[in-house]
């Protein structure tokens, strides 16, 4: 069995003049990915304001590997697996603050989606229950409930007679209004909180017409 001592040398090796032989055999690091240099754009977020309480157990070191380590564990074996111990937690704070900078950028969002709806909702209400369950009259008038700039041209009652001409203007119609398209096209908040309402009622009102 080897002396600590010779332990001891080995590992001064790797925390002195070893890490640059240590380094050079394992190549250039792996550059730091956008997300983690950023954390998602909070560049001025202070890592140890980020809440952990809930995730105590990811932070706690296991219990074998500090029963291995034993009361006779030398300094620098010790200083070395706590120094990997800490860049691991460093790393799952980094991660835990990018989640929670995420969650927190959706509920906003959905917040003010809520407000925009319950601005623009008696107007669309209004014009839904006017033609409530007639996929004509909902096209037919779907300019009045767009937003500005729309792109839609509107449709005559004249070019909604035969089945064939409605279907060809209600998939029109929900392409323009789909929310995942509207937001594709760079819609903003409020365009998006319209669109969804439209597109609900006029997916109601084609499920009457098919019928």
């Amino acid at each position: 069995m080897k002396s600590h001592s010779n332990s001891d040398g080995q590992l001064a090796d790797l925390l002195g003049g070893g890490a640059a032989a240590g380094a050079a055999a394992r190549g250039p690091a792996p550059a730091k990915s956008s997300s983690m240099s950023s954390l998602g754009g909070l560049d001025a977020l202070s890592l140890d304001a980020v809440e952990v309480g809930a995730h105590t157990d990811l932070y706690a070191e296991s219990a074998p590997a500090a029963a291995a380590a034993g009361g006779d564990e030398p300094e620098l074996r010790r200083q070395l697996r706590a120094a990997r111990a800490a860049e691991k937690h460093a790393k799952m704070k980094a991660a835990l603050a990018e989640q929670q900078a995420k969650e927190a950028s959706e509920a906003t969002r959905r917040q003010q989606q809520q407000a925009h709806k319950q601005a623009h909702k008696e107007r669309i209400e209004s014009w839904r229950n006017k033609n409530k369950g007639n996929v004509r009259g909902l096209l037919g008038s779907l300019q009045t409930v767009l937003w500005e700039d729309s792109g839609w041209k509107p449709i005559g009652m004249g070019d909604l007679l035969e089945p064939a001409q409605v279907r060809k203007a209600w998939m029109k119609a929900n392409l323009l209004v789909h929310p995942d398209k509207v937001r594709q096209r760079n819609g903003g908040d409020e365009q998006v909180a319209i669109a969804d309402m439209i597109f609900d009622a006029l997916k109601e009102a084609w499920g009457q017409f098919r019928n």
